[in-house]
């Protein structure tokens, strides 16, 4: 009775959809619809099965999609709970029994079939005509389809066998699955997350066509409990430039590492270069290199965040729904730090800036902003101790010099010399062109690692404003260049 009304609806919803004048019938495969349509056959030794396709695009695509709909109510009256994301190409030749259908389905979750019980199909062509307008211009656009309905016969001992194969099957799915139950269990007494993991992902899967059994539901809910209790957090690192996390599986019962686990990294302030992905360790610690950063403001932040995929490929093939399998994505997704790194705190190797005036003594305002620039991009600067009064931007290039800087674990240091030259009047305003030469130089292999030369002219209502104006332009332009290359370092 339930087959007959659900096929009843059918019909009504297309009648209604080919009420209107637009839709013109131009073709059916019989003079009048088979009353198989509204009322399925019904004999002694056999089941029909009906299967149905409004407005395929083809008149195979309607063959196709009507006969993997019967073969869907085949499984269910045989006992399947059908969720499987099942892939069926349809050839309407030769023949197949149900017996081979089941098996391949079963094996792979895919399937050819060739010619089933196919009783009998029945079709209507129809051309639609719709007005379209697009620019102030209307047009009629015409849509040809097919409305295709196949009636499946199977025989009553054929479905009995399968049915009594299927209860044996279910049986020994089930054995399968307590085993993986079983050793799920033990793998997680033993902090083995993962590996637990996977076990109840076994028992989705291997349940997959009994889906609504306790233990299929016990399964799928230990899959979302792992994925609910994993925990993300920062830990001390042991290495310079490194950001180390824990993951960890946090349960009533106590906390386990999650090892094997990868975690993938996201700049959200500032600019770098640090490891896109990081497996964690035996002790669920993963630990991700810095190999640049450039601060915002002293402070840069990054994102870390545990990678969805591990945890649902294993779901694949399983009969959950797409619904539940984003439900474990978006669980995992949430699953982040955001670690906070200030430029105070991160910068590792000593730098020194050491500015004159070609005019004698040291600029004191030029290092103050080039220092301030290191500083900001998480570079550490010093104030050397060794310095003399003799020392000048012609001069600094001795091996005394080196090596006073060295002994105070000096790495690089910043040398450079400015002059403002007076560039006259314009209008009521003094001009200063502000000119620096300057090189950044390893220290320890005496190397020199960079070179600038820059001048910028700045206008001011006296001589002092100028030179300011034009040395705090000068500063801007050449620190970038500068923190490049001390940061390579």
């Amino acid at each position: 009775m339930l087959r007959k009304i659900f096929v009843t609806a059918i019909i009504s919803t297309l009648v209604l959809s080919c009420a209107s004048a637009k839709v013109k019938l131009l073709e059916k495969s019989s003079r009048k619809r088979p009353k198989w349509i509204i009322t399925l056959p019904e004999d002694s030794k056999n089941l029909y099965f009906l299967g149905s396709k409004s407005k395929a695009a083809s008149y195979e695509k309607g063959v196709s999609s009507a006969l993997n709909q019967a073969m869907t109510e085949v499984m269910k009256h045989i006992g399947f709970t059908f969720t499987l994301q099942t892939e069926i190409t349809t050839l309407i030749k030769g023949d197949q029994d149900l017996s081979t259908y089941m098996d391949k389905i079963n094996e792979t979750g895919q399937v050819e079939l060739k010619g089933q019980r196919v009783k009998e199909i029945y079709f209507e062509k129809y051309r639609d005509t719709k007005k379209v307008t697009e620019n102030n211009i209307t047009r009629s656009v015409e849509e040809i389809y097919y409305d295709v309905y196949l009636l499946l016969k199977y025989s009553k001992k054929e479905i009995k066998a399968e049915r009594r194969k299927k209860e044996e099957k279910d049986r020994e799915n089930q054995r399968l699955a307590r085993g993986y139950k079983e050793e799920g269990e033990e793998l997680l007494l033993k902090g083995r997350v993962m590996d637990t993991y996977n076990k109840y992902a076994d028992i989705i899967k291997t349940l997959s066509s009994q889906s609504g059994v306790p233990l299929f539901n016990e399964g799928l809910t230990s899959v979302k409990n792992i994925a609910e209790n994993i925990i993300i957090k920062e830990v001390p690192s042991k290495a310079r430039k490194e950001i180390s996390f824990k993951v960890t599986h946090e349960t009533a019962d106590g906390s386990s590492p999650v090892s094997r686990v990868n975690v993938s990294s996201e700049i959200l302030m500032g600019e770098g270069e640090v490891d896109r992905l990081v497996s964690t360790g035996l002790d669920g610690i993963g630990n991700c290199k810095i190999q640049k950063m450039k601060f915002t403001g002293g402070l840069a932040k990054i994102k870390f965040t545990v990678e969805p995929g591990q945890f649902i490929f294993p779901l694949m093939d399983t009969a959950l729904s797409n619904e539940e399998k984003d439900a474990v994505v978006d669980t995992v997704k949430m699953k982040s730090i955001i670690v906070t790194l200030k430029s105070s705190q991160y910068g590792t190797s000593k730098v020194c800036v050491i500015i004159w005036e070609k005019n004698g003594g040291r600029n004191k305002e030029m290092e103050s902003m080039i220092t301030r620039a290191l500083t900001n991009n998480g570079i550490s600067v010093v104030i050397p101790k060794s310095l003399t009064s003799d020392l000048s931007y012609k001069n600094f290039d001795n091996p005394d010099f080196y090596t006073k800087l060295s002994e105070e674990k000096i790495s690089t240091a910043v040398i450079g010399q400015t002059e403002a030259a007076d560039n006259g009047k314009i209008y009521t305003m003094q001009s200063v062109l502000g000119i620096i030469d300057a090189r950044v130089v390893d220290i320890k292999n005496h190397q020199v690692l960079t070179t600038i030369s820059k001048s910028i002219p700045k206008a001011g209502i006296s001589f002092a404003q100028a030179k300011t104006r034009s040395f705090e332009a000068l500063a801007e332009s050449v620190t970038p260049t500068i923190v490049d290359t001390v940061s390579a370092e």
